[in-house]
């Protein structure tokens, strides 16, 4: 079943049902919209949740001691553990054009994973690129449950965009395999994201994820329901909080996908509040969060189906061009420390 089933805004779209026309049409719908939606009929195991959850938490349980031992290895590098306060997703967001600077670090600790293979990679993707975009995942010394727990989520998430990203191009009135040959060597993150108990209260403009818009294509989100939680933001200026729903996943669109619809699917400003202080020392949240990004070669251009909507808003960027400013501004980098150009 397709509908509108859920929480006001936001489409409950059953990916079951084997009516591909009809979930697109849903898809579109969402995507002009708040570009949120639920997605159930997914086809993933609640056993392959369930123990990425209970490892990440395990993960998050342990001193912190193992937990630097797989720190980042540089701001430029999406990999391992992010301790607690150490970036700042509202700096990434350009409000008129100009960035929030100097806003307060988030109350979460992290850590991410990616692919574990090096995909065969044209002479488009440099060295560097490379190096960045398909890092070497860090593992805490005889943490072999959480590898092997968060390797079947990822490729779970990563089976789950193909499925997504296929419907996406029947949405937008293209072939279903359109997306491929941009995808096919993905460079997609899952980051465990950890807010914490709060015992002290939090700086003045400081969140659990401050306002900010998603890089890439599409993030899939399963979070449990502690108090303090995601919100997203309407055109009206008006902050919705997106409950997570039981055996389903939260979906939302990022700016590479409207960049490539033209601004006809939005890409919408969304946040993780924090939890009212009566319940804050009682608010432990865990997020698993699944950031689809394209081919890091890939260039973003209008979509043919979408250039007749209005004129082209936005110039043509490489995939990875676009995530490593994002990356700068969310840790505090300027584009010359972080390295120059990624291809």
């Amino acid at each position: 079943m397709v509908g509108t089933r859920g929480s006001g805004r936001f489409p409950f779209i059953d990916l079951s049902a084997g009516d591909e026309a009809a979930a697109a049409r849903a898809l579109d719908v969402a995507g002009r919209d708040l570009g949120f939606f639920f997605a159930s009929g997914h086809g993933v195991a609640r056993e392959t949740v369930e123990r990425a959850y209970e490892e990440a938490l395990s993960f998050f349980d342990l001193p912190m001691a193992p937990k630097l031992a797989v720190s980042r290895p540089s701001d430029s590098v999406t990999r391992g553990y992010n301790r607690l306060a150490d970036q700042s997703h509202a700096a990434t967001f350009e409000a008129d054009g100009t960035p929030q600077s100097g806003t307060p670090p988030d109350l979460q600790e992290s850590f991410a994973l990616g692919q574990r293979r090096v995909p065969a990679l044209p002479s488009s993707v440099s060295a560097k690129t490379a190096a960045l975009a398909y890092a070497p995942n860090l593992w805490p010394a005889g943490q072999d449950r959480l590898e092997s727990a968060l390797a079947a989520y990822y490729d779970a998430m990563a089976l789950l965009s193909d499925r997504l990203m296929s419907l996406f191009a029947l949405a937008l009135g293209l072939p279903r395999d359109f997306f491929v040959p941009m995808l096919d060597r993905h460079a997609s993150i899952l980051r465990l994201v950890h807010y914490p108990a709060q015992h002290v209260p939090p700086r003045p403009g400081q969140w659990r994820a401050g306002p900010h818009t998603d890089f890439g294509t599409l993030t899939i989100l399963r979070s449990d329901d502690a108090p303090g939680g995601l919100q997203v933001r309407d055109a009206e200026g008006n902050w919705l909080d997106v409950a997570a729903p039981p055996d389903a996943f939260i979906v939302n669109i990022g700016d590479l996908m409207q960049r490539w619809t033209n601004n006809r699917w939005t890409s919408s400003i969304h946040r993780v509040v924090n939890p009212p202080r009566e319940k804050s020392t009682d608010s432990r949240r865990l997020s698993l969060v699944f950031f689809h990004e394209p081919n890091p070669d890939a260039v973003i251009r209008c979509l043919p189906t979408c250039v007749g909507e209005r004129n082209e808003t936005f110039p043509e960027i490489v995939a990875s061009e676009h995530r490593r400013r994002k990356v700068a501004a969310l840790r505090g980098m300027t584009l010359a420390a972080e390295g120059g150009h990624g291809l």
